[in-house]
């Protein structure tokens, strides 16, 4: 220490000595030091509430939209899906009657009218329906033997519309046909032997190929023709019936999601010229 220095303070604090609150900032006190012991305290930045309101309903109008995008998305794909099972289905039934229809068979029983045999044409054709003999199961392409097939309309079984209804059977003997097909026997023009057939039912083998129309019918391109009787046999005329060139069935259905007309022409080969 120098010597010539002249010491008028004490060393060390006294009581008198005023000594510094660190819990109280110097700021406080009016200056402007900072310290490490007393460190200037920073602003920390934050959301007001206006704001995380704000933010709450963008997330929630992004997640709705999003959610609803996919809904869009999955009901658009299911109808797609719906639409392409409908169209199979529909393809799968008309390929059915395309089958049978193209396999007609122009089958004559032999029946007795006036106590002679007749030949009488195994077919019938009205608006409503019709009854026919073919080749063609709808169990396969080719039966073991003479299928009668009938295509006609009834009540839908899942509303009120209409349905095509199908029946398949083995072709019975010509004496089973007398009384569960053929109910009746009468002469027409000519000597033509026609035949009256029982009426369209259906039952719990039915096979209800088309449902939900609203109107449905058969259309024959051509009256029945005639032909001569084949040789060595001797009907009551000279002539018999013979089958129309073919068919086309009109189908209208109720609802119009996929297709609300449906119109299918069959030529039939079995036809006599």
């Amino acid at each position: 220490m120098c010597k010539d220095c002249v010491f008028t303070g004490p060393a060390f604090p006294t009581s008198s000595t005023p000594v510094l609150d660190r819990s109280v900032p110097l700021k406080s006190l009016g200056g402007s030091v900072t310290s490490p012991y007393w460190p200037e305290h920073s602003k920390r930045a934050g959301f007001t509430l206006l704001e995380l309101l704000i933010s709450m309903t963008l997330m929630g109008l992004l997640t709705f939209a999003i959610h609803y995008g996919f809904r869009l998305g999955l009901s658009a794909y299911e109808k797609g899906e719906q639409h392409l099972q409908l169209a199979h289905q529909r393809q799968t039934v008309l390929n059915l009657i395309s089958r049978q229809l193209g396999s007609l068979a122009a089958y004559y029983s032999i029946q007795r009218l006036e106590e002679q045999p007749v030949d009488v044409l195994v077919f019938q054709g009205t608006e409503s329906g019709m009854r026919f003999v073919t080749t063609c199961s709808s169990q396969g392409l080719h039966a073991d033997g003479m299928l009668l097939v009938e295509y006609f309309l009834a009540p839908s079984r899942a509303d009120s519309g209409t349905a095509l209804v199908a029946n398949e059977a083995p072709l019975p003997e010509d004496k089973a046909l007398t009384g569960s097909v053929l109910t009746g026997l009468t002469k027409g023009p000519d000597d033509i032997v026609l035949a009256e057939f029982a009426e369209f039912k259906p039952d719990s083998k039915s096979i209800y190929l088309f449902e939900g129309l609203s109107e449905a019918r058969f259309r024959y391109l051509q009256h029945p023709s005639l032909e001569p009787a084949t040789p060595g046999f001797q009907p009551l005329g000279k002539k018999r019936a013979g089958l129309p060139a073919g068919v086309e069935i009109q189908l209208r259905f109720r609802e119009a999601s996929f297709g609300k007309d449906m119109s299918i022409v069959i030529p039939f080969h079995g036809a006599n010229s």
